[in-house]
């Protein structure tokens, strides 16, 4: 049974004309698709004959140059590849060159600082380790934390305070004891005399 047949015999249905409508629409519809695809076929032929006539090329032979400018495009993505590796390697370094600069910087500034206020360099660095107050050198090199004078900074903050003797060097300094060599003696009295006194020659042997 063809298309008009069918039709034909859908006439003795209720709703037969609903039902024809919306086949006829649904054949309309794949005919319009058809037509499209016939379209863009040959597009697409008239597409690969021009580029066939520029290319001097037919069959096997257009195919070994699709094939060797496809192997082109490859190496040149590769290319693009590796680019993009080396340009992300020196964005790398040169975000860890300016770490180490601003760490340089820091620790300049903290050892100035102290140098200028007479607090301990390494003290003062693990202090301002997590705080969020800037140190600072005004023109006059007065060293400030927060904006306040650093020994001021030190004796109000509730973190800085215990630190204050080891900050500025306030703690109590015991003299060194031991013999010459810098280990501890255990006969003071005995070193004494073998560094401070010489047998008479009468009595040596």
């Amino acid at each position: 049974m063809d298309y008009k047949d069918a039709i034909a015999a859908l006439a003795d249905f209720d709703d037969a004309d609903d039902i024809i409508k919306a086949i006829q629409g649904k054949v309309s519809g794949l005919l319009a698709d058809q037509r499209k695809l016939e379209q863009q076929n040959q597009k697409l032929e008239t597409l690969t004959s021009h580029i066939l006539e520029a290319s001097g090329a037919e069959g096997e032979d257009f195919e070994a140059k699709l094939q060797s400018s496809a192997n082109k495009v490859k190496v040149l993505a590769d290319d693009l590849k590796q680019v993009r590796t080396q340009v992300e390697q020196a964005e790398a370094a040169k975000k860890e060159a300016e770490t180490k600069l601003t760490q340089a910087e820091k620790r300049s500034l903290i050892q100035s600082a102290a140098s200028k206020s007479g607090a301990v360099a390494e003290v003062l660095e693990q202090l301002l380790t997590g705080c969020s107050d800037e140190l600072a050198i005004a023109d006059n090199n007065s060293v400030t934390v927060g904006g306040k004078a650093l020994r001021e900074y030190a004796e109000a903050s509730a973190t800085w305070k215990p630190f204050l003797p080891a900050l500025f060097h306030t703690t109590k300094t015991q003299l060194p004891s031991g013999s010459a060599s810098g280990k501890a003696s255990t006969d003071p009295i005995g070193d004494y005399l073998t560094n401070n006194y010489t047998v008479p020659d009468y009595l040596k042997a």
